[in-house]
């Protein structure tokens, strides 16, 4: 038996939806919402074509979300994948209502056949695998771009009304922070931390190895020592890089949730009995405040 797979793009960070809309047997077809080099970049990727919508100059997603949703669910999808961009998952609440179907969060794989979603619930203590029909799922990662192949498909526009009643007033752009969801390393700081201005020990760490910072919930939300945009865990960004290591983290559920597909885990702490070191590969019992310099000292020049 073949499936109606459908992807919803908000940009090019789709090479996990990709590999889980592979797991279902039949065609796979994205839905791209941005301008036409984005189009033309997804539609050089492994899928049968690509249904492009150009959002309106001065538009918000709000306005025309729905007619998005309209048009996917008019393809009648059997399966539709996507990321936890908000456009996305703001698509996806739409396209819900449209196919009578409820939305699956916090999925982490796609298995078929039949098409089925794995994701974590309760903090992430619980792996949970879940059937609907149609099956509309947002992956925790969506992944980095995918690879090119030599053809390209056929892309078909479909011009986007213009709302009444919801307009943009202003755009302010903000300086750019890290994206942790394409880090290969990521070193992360917990409450183990004595103060703010100690980061700077964390940081010097992440230079070393090549890395981007990251936190905890409480040291952004109740210290306010990080940006919320740099928090890893279930309240936070789930991510997976090749290297995560946890600096003054005690290993609390709710932030393994977000690591759990780190290829390698390294923790540093001074408690022997911290949760984190029965969640790690490898551990490293110890005061951050000698542990680190040590491996800053011994890391010598920053890595590329």
């Amino acid at each position: 038996m073949t499936f109606n797979t459908w992807i919803i793009a908000v940009d090019n960070r789709i090479a996990d939806l990709l590999a889980a809309a592979a797991t279902v047997p039949g065609e796979v077809h994205v839905a791209v919402l941005g301008d036409r080099d984005l189009a033309e970049e997804l539609a050089r990727t492994d899928v049968a074509d690509v249904l492009w919508f150009e959002p309106p100059a001065g538009s918000v997603v709000e306005e025309y979300a729905g007619q998005v949703a309209e048009a996917v669910a008019a393809r009648k999808p059997d399966v539709v994948l996507t990321g936890p961009q908000d456009a996305a998952r703001l698509i996806a609440g739409r396209l819900a209502a449209q196919l009578r179907t409820p939305l699956i969060t916090s999925v982490q794989s796609i298995e078929a056949d039949p098409p089925v979603a794995t994701r974590l619930t309760v903090s992430g203590s619980v792996e949970q695998t879940v059937s609907a029909s149609p099956l509309l799922a947002v992956l925790d990662s969506p992944g980095g771009a995918p690879e090119a192949t030599d053809a390209a498909v056929t892309i078909d526009q479909i011009v986007l009304a213009p709302g009444t009643t919801i307009s943009m007033v202003s755009a302010v752009p903000r300086a750019a922070g890290a994206d942790l969801s394409t880090a290969d390393r990521v070193v992360a700081v917990g409450r183990g931390l004595a103060a703010k201005t100690d980061l700077g020990l964390v940081r010097d760490l992440a230079t070393a190895l090549g890395a981007q910072v990251a936190g905890s919930l409480p040291l952004a939300e109740d210290l306010g020592w990080l940006d919320k945009d740099l928090c890893v865990g279930i309240s936070g960004k789930q991510i997976s890089p090749a290297l995560y290591l946890a600096v003054g983290i005690s290993g609390q559920m709710q932030h393994m949730a977000g690591v759990t597909r780190a290829q390698k885990v390294v923790a540093i702490n001074n408690d022997p009995e911290a949760l984190i070191f029965g969640k790690c590969d490898y551990g490293i019992v110890g005061d951050l405040y000698a542990v680190v310099p040590a491996l800053v000292s011994a890391l010598g020049e920053p890595r590329a």
